[in-house]
């Protein structure tokens, strides 16, 4: 995939979300089944790209030889476990989709009653969620305004750890993310989450997918330079 689609995809991402938010505000419960359900426009979505991301990443893996470095796989091989499990937990591993009933010692557990780890714990949650929102901060929002500011580059340096760090035109995903996470705490600080429920949530669930996103275009743009190289 290119960089400009990479760039462009959030984009459209946002707009599919915006236009259907304002279409289904006069309806509610549409609006709660299609913007914040299991199986709505938000998380669906979420899920998607982290598969195509988990792909993205082993297709490095298969063709380390066209990487600086073959031991560069070991970083890369930590997207392909991360993404994939990352997706498994969005779908609770199927029960959102199949219905299963959870065991009752772990229903007990999870904050949620779901088949999945990330719901034990307010820790579980947002640790992971954190680590990736500054990650996204430092190589999504700060890297690229210092690069522009000091008008080098995309890539830092010339050198393998130009692969390991992301190019500074991937950006918008990055801001995004940002973007619905404060758009998130400013309704929670005004009490206005509850009013607009099914927004609320879709905007909290919104930080994911752009997450996933910046990640994605990450793993593209390598794939992309792999490509050029060989």
């Amino acid at each position: 995939m290119g960089l400009s689609f990479s760039r462009r995809l959030p984009i459209f991402v946002l707009l599919a979300t915006v236009i259907l938010a304002l279409a289904l505000f006069p309806w509610p419960e549409a609006g709660r089944r299609w913007l914040s359900g299991e199986l709505g426009i938000v998380e669906l979505p979420t899920i998607a790209f982290a598969l195509w991301g988990t792909w993205t990443a082993f297709s490095i893996i298969r063709d380390r030889r066209q990487l600086p470095h073959p031991a560069m796989a070991i970083w890369f091989g930590l997207f392909v476990v991360a993404l994939f499990v990352f997706a498994g937990e969005e779908a609770s591993w199927g029960q959102s989709w199949f219905h299963w009933e959870t065991p009752a010692d772990y229903a007990r557990m999870n904050r949620q009653g779901e088949t999945n780890l990330h719901n034990l714990s307010s820790l579980t949650e947002e640790v992971p969620k954190t680590l990736l929102l500054l990650a996204a901060l430092l190589g999504g929002i700060v890297w690229p305004i210092w690069a522009w500011a000091k008008k080098r580059g995309p890539y830092l340096g010339d050198g393998w750890f130009s692969w390991l760090w992301p190019s500074s035109l991937i950006w918008p995903a990055a801001a995004l993310a940002w973007v619905m996470r404060i758009s998130e705490r400013l309704l929670v600080a005004t009490d206005m989450e509850d009013m607009f429920r099914p927004q609320y949530i879709a905007i909290r669930e919104s930080i994911e997918i752009y997450a996933v996103l910046f990640v994605l275009a990450y793993l593209w743009d390598v794939r992309r330079r792999m490509k050029a190289g060989a």
